[in-house]
Parts: structure tokens; C-alpha cells; sequence
């Protein structure tokens, strides 16, 4: 299931709405006049004192969602798979790793995570996979 890196626009959710980044992933993005300002779950809020810095508030934070984003994903299709196996649906199995694989190169192409990393995963899934046809054969 492996192949070549193709870009897609994976834009993600959040495209164009970065007030609600902060509601998503715990991070709360303000601009109030000249001072944007990114307050963490911590409570130290950064105050950008240049444009360009405002500009990498902003980036850092619509890119931090967008990666847990992707994170979700990948957990959501594991989830999915690793529930057929349990249940020893070879079939269902069978078409949710396949949607697993995709997710995982898609997510890697992104840079979120590895592609070593995600070809780890997808080895240890098949294994999974090859377990249930043989005890179902």
C-alpha cells in the first residue's frame, strides 16, 4: 500500500476559521487591534511585537490544528480496523486497512508524521490482518 508522495490540498477543517482553533485543540487565538496574542492551556500568553511574528502565531497555530487533525484520523481509521479484527470480519477488516494505509501516507506525505513511522504502523496492522485470514482459513 505503499507508493510515491502525492500533494493533495488537505485543507482539514479549519480552512479560513482559525477563531476556532483554539475551541478544537486548547490553544486560544485573539486579535484585539495591533495585538495578537496566543494563550496555551498554560496561561503564558505570547505577544508578538513584529508583523511577520503575528503572521507565525497565526501559522503555528492553524498548523498545530491541523496536524492533531490528521492525528484524529489516523486514530479514528485504527480504531475502525482494529474493531473488524476483533469481531473477525476478514472483509470489513480487509477494506478498513486499506483505508488505514491510505490515511497513513496521506498524513506522512503531509510531514505530520514520519513515513518511516507510518510504515511501521501499516507493517504491524498487517501483520494483524494476515493473523485473522489465517486462523479464519
Amino acid at each position: 500500500m505503499g507508493g510515491a508522495c502525492i500533494k493533495t490540498n488537505d485543507s482539514g477543517p479549519i480552512r479560513g476559521i482559525p477563531h476556532l482553533i483554539g475551541r478544537i485543540w486548547g490553544c486560544n487565538l485573539r486579535e484585539a487591534g495591533d495585538n495578537t496574542r496566543l494563550e496555551s492551556s498554560q496561561g503564558a500568553g505570547l505577544v508578538p511585537n513584529t508583523e511577520s511574528a503575528k503572521k507565525r502565531v497565526r501559522q503555528n497555530a492553524k498548523r498545530r490544528a491541523l496536524n492533531n487533525w490528521r492525528k484524529l484520523r489516523i486514530k479514528n481509521q485504527i480504531k475502525n480496523f482494529l474493531s473488524a479484527v476483533q469481531h473477525k470480519d476478514v472483509g470489513n477488516a480487509e477494506s478498513e486497512f486499506r483505508k488505514v494505509c491510505s490515511v497513513l501516507d496521506k498524513v506522512a506525505c503531509s510531514g505530520t508524521i514520519h513515513r518511516n513511522t507510518a510504515a511501521r504502523r501499516k507493517s504491524r496492522l498487517s501483520r494483524r490482518l494476515r493473523d485473522l485470514k489465517s486462523a479464519a482459513a
